[in-house]
């Protein structure tokens, strides 16, 4: 059997080479049986008359991969879909049962809640302690934005609740405050009937937040509802010393703006090209990228390559990109964040609460201009005596910074000084918050010509509120009945015992009378002792707790 001869089978190769070390069956494509074999397949589809059905490999390899233009694609799509829904499975939604079984659910839970909702906001609506301001936010999905209305108040258990009314997408670029004002004002022009939540926006929160007090910044009590229409204007300021030209500034101003415009696009070239990974590899920190909608991010991305500046250059030189770090100077990053860093402490105090926050606004204000006034002041900020918190991270950051400013640094800080100064115009409803707080209750820092107006202002707020209960409260009076009454009645202790200090305490003096003023719920709460450690930032914890003086803290 073994003596017979060997003979070739069609279409067959000899496995000896294929099992060899390392190789495979992959060469086997590359056999010259196989490539005279597809020759002849191709020989034989091109001269022969006869239709003959062709493997579906060959036919693969004939034809060119086409991309269809996108709007084909969406159309074959469409159509697909269609064709599945409505063919396969044919039904109308309309006239579906489970939907009409579901949309009276969905109309009785809305009844019910708009009425929970009309329960809550009767009673601060009318002790008048509603703050109505627009909210503003995006949607990732479909890339819009939305502008709603938003309203935070504290109820008569001295509870802080915040509640989203209502919404419309609000389609323009630029999300500035004043820029939602002028929008606002054109959708009214156009379609005021359909717009009176817009109207509500520019007119209540103007109105009720940032209009100008009277000259003792003092509330008038007289205010109709036809002053509360009005449109008064916002804070004065000066738009000459506010706007300034890049060309205004100085060289070295201008050349310390060109270093943060420069480390955004060294970060914008990180990421797009996945540095970020080789310099975590190298023991570095990933750079962040700065947003236009995020202040912080800005410190952050400076941070960032401060403390990855060695690990950065040593990635860009590898990569032969080093050019990207000319203009970058590590010791003008440091200055730059050791100027930023008092307002990223202050951002990061306010936003990371959810309780009222009013009262920090004369505080950090003053802590602000304070910081900024001297380059001493911004020295002692960042010293290691200071009270200001630091992690360790942003203590390396101020290890070896220069102890001296140049002159860009200083033009810049006195510019970002004036500008608070211009933007931020405390009001007396600063500080009456500042005060209702139990832990900053004696205005340090503070004239006293503000301590004597805010005083005002509280002691005339409460005796309106006190009129007001009065008059809810008041009874037809009942008919006296007429009694004989001892004089001895006279000298009978009084209910009130600070009647009779009104009575008794004078100077005894003809020519200068002096009478010791009555002692109201803002004395007792200014001469209360408290224990500091029970106390914490919400100052509503404290007006719980003292329901007797808390009548005003609503407000």
């Amino acid at each position: 059997m073994f003596s017979d001869p060997i003979e070739s089978v069609v279409g067959l190769v000899d496995l000896g080479y294929a099992y060899k070390p390392y190789s495979g069956t992959r060469i086997l494509n590359f056999h010259s049986c196989v490539q005279k074999l597809l020759n002849k397949d191709k020989e034989g589809l091109s001269t022969s008359d006869k239709g003959i059905q062709m493997k579906l490999g060959t036919v693969m390899k004939c034809y060119k991969q086409v991309q269809l233009p996108q709007k084909a694609i969406n159309l074959i799509k469409n159509l697909t879909s269609k064709w599945l829904c409505q063919d396969m499975r044919a039904f109308s939604i309309v006239k579906d049962t489970g939907l009409r079984n579901l949309l009276p659910e969905f109309i009785i839970l809305t009844d019910e809640y708009r009425t929970i909702l009309k329960g809550i906001l009767k009673e601060p609506y009318e002790n008048r302690c509603i703050c109505i301001c627009p909210d503003l936010w995006p949607d990732s999905y479909k890339q819009i934005s939305y502008m709603g209305i938003s309203i935070s108040f504290v109820d008569k258990d001295c509870n802080y609740k915040s509640l989203d009314l209502c919404c419309r997408p609000y389609m323009e670029s630029d999300h500035s405050g004043a820029n939602i004002l002028v929008s606002n004002k054109e959708q009214q022009t156009k379609t005021s009937s359909t717009l009176a939540c817009t109207s509500l926006i520019s007119n209540t929160t103007v109105t009720n937040e940032i209009d100008q007090e009277n000259e003792d910044n003092v509330y008038s009590s007289s205010s109709t509802d036809n002053e509360d229409d009005k449109v008064e204007p916002t804070l004065p300021i000066n738009n000459k010393l506010r706007k300034m030209k890049f060309e205004d500034l100085t060289l070295a101003a201008q050349e310390i703006i060109k270093t943060v415009t420069r480390c955004k696009k060294l970060v914008e070239f990180v990421k797009r090209s996945g540095c970020n990974k080789d310099i975590q590899s190298f023991g570095g920190i990933a750079l962040q990228q700065s947003t236009v909608v995020r202040w912080l991010s800005l410190i952050n991305l400076l941070e960032s390559i401060v403390l990855s500046y060695k690990v950065t250059k040593r990635v860009l030189i590898n990569r032969k990109q080093q050019m990207k770090l000319k203009g970058i100077d590590e010791k003008v990053l440091k200055q730059i964040i050791r100027l930023l860093k008092p307002f990223k402490q202050v951002l990061k105090i306010i936003q990371t609460t959810n309780t009222p926050s009013l009262y920090m606004v004369l505080i950090c204000t003053h802590k602000l201009r304070k910081t900024l006034s001297s380059f001493d002041e911004l020295t002692n900020y960042h010293s290691p005596l200071s009270t200001n918190s630091s992690s360790d991270i942003e203590n390396d950051i101020h290890e070896e910074i220069d102890m001296t400013e140049n002159e860009g640094m200083k033009i810049l800080r006195m510019r970002i000084l004036a500008l608070l100064n211009l933007t931020f115009e405390l009001d007396i409803r600063h500080y009456c918050a500042t005060l209702l707080h139990a832990r900053y209750r004696q205005l340090k820092r503070c004239t006293k010509d503000k301590h004597d107006q805010t005083y005002k202002y509280i002691r005339k707020r409460m005796s309106e509120i006190i009129k007001v209960n009065q008059e809810k409260d008041i009874q037809p009076p009942q008919k006296k009945i007429k009694s004989q009454q001892s004089f001895l009645q006279q000298y009978e202790d009084n209910s009130d015992p600070e009647r009779c200090f009104d009575e008794c305490d004078t100077s005894g003096s003809e020519d200068y009378a002096f009478i010791t003023p009555k002692a109201d719920e803002l004395s007792r709460y200014l001469s209360m002792d408290i224990d500091k450690s029970s106390l914490t930032d919400n100052p509503l914890d404290f007006w719980r707790k003292n329901q007797s003086v808390s009548r005003y803290c609503q407000n």
